[in-house]
C-alpha cells in the first residue's frame, strides 16, 4: 500500500507516517523512481507509435 501512496500522493490513502520518519524518505525515493520510470515507458511508446 505505501508504494501506490507514493506514487500517487498521499491524497488516497491516509497514514501515519510523519515527514520526518526514513520510511517517508524512502517513499519520496520510490516515488521519483517511479516517475522516472513511467517517464522512460511514455517516451519509448511515444517514439514508436509517432514515428516520423
Amino acid at each position: 500500500m505505501l508504494s501506490v501512496s507514493s506514487f500517487h500522493g498521499c491524497g488516497f490513502f491516509t497514514s501515519t507516517i510523519q515527514l520526518g520518519d526514513p520510511l517517508a524518505i524512502v517513499a519520496a525515493f520510490e516515488a521519483v523512481c517511479g516517475l522516472f520510470i513511467e517517464l522512460v515507458f511514455i517516451a519509448t511508446f511515444s517514439r514508436r507509435f509517432l514515428r516520423d
